[in-house]
């Protein structure tokens, strides 16, 4: 257990933040999903792991600039209305073409640090 701890310390973070960071983007792609079954954000977030819907939104617009609301809906517009911004920024820049977001981290120590892009 101490060499894991001791191999995310090295990539500067936990493996608390790791776990969370990987829920944190299992929300999003839930979220992105839409559709007629698409569930809430709070049983999303439940679904997940976050117990608080407060805290979800807290930690989601921390990690990715908006709210878990406001990610779900720019991917329940119609066909052609990603194009439209969201408080002034282009969607479409929030988004790498394999789906990430772009400020995403690496999925693990040793993968070659952070890949993000401002």
């Amino acid at each position: 257990m101490r060499y894991l701890h001791k191999l995310f310390q090295e990539q500067r973070t936990t493996v608390g933040r790791w776990i969370r960071q990987r829920r944190l983007e299992e929300c999003r792609k839930e979220l992105a999903r839409g559709g007629r079954s698409s569930r809430t954000v709070a049983a999303v977030a439940q679904h997940w792991g976050f117990i608080s819907p407060a805290h979800f939104s807290r930690v989601f617009r921390a990690a990715y600039g908006m709210s878990p609301r406001e990610w779900q809906a720019l991917w329940r517009e119609p066909v052609g209305a990603h194009d439209r911004a969201i408080d002034g920024r282009d969607p479409a820049a929030l988004v790498d073409p394999a789906g990430a977001l772009m400020d995403d981290k690496a999925c693990a120590p040793g993968q070659g640090g952070a890949r993000h892009r401002a």
